[in-house]
């Protein structure tokens, strides 16, 4: 089994050589970028198998959305009693997004949306 690409980084490459996991520099010549595999031989990137990755993404995730507020609440230790907050919330509607906002903040004067 050869070298096997997990990531291409700025700088250098993150390989599985020999069963272990190696940080490497990559160099670029007139046929692409390349580095130098266990063999200390000249290997191009175009020619190395990446390893797969899978990105686990559940439901819940694709369901919430990003809402954000500004916020005027009571704040006692203010000098005029209130403060403003911009705050972002992730929430699958509009309606929960207030409801946690409301359970946040204790005594509310304003909510915007920002």
């Amino acid at each position: 089994m050869g070298t096997i690409i997990i990531e291409v980084q700025k700088r250098g490459l993150k390989v599985r050589m020999n069963n272990q996991i190696t940080l490497i520099s990559k160099y670029k010549d007139e046929n692409g970028e390349y580095f130098y595999n266990e063999k200390l031989k000249k290997q191009y990137l175009k020619d190395t198998i990446f390893e797969k990755q899978t990105v686990k993404t559940t439901k819940k995730d694709h369901e919430l959305k990003n809402y954000r507020f500004e916020v005027e609440y009571e704040h006692k230790g203010r000098l005029n009693g209130f403060a403003l907050k911009e705050t972002k919330i992730k929430a699958k509607s509009y309606k929960e997004a207030l409801q946690k906002i409301k359970k946040r903040f204790k005594n509310i004067f304003e909510i915007s949306e920002a």
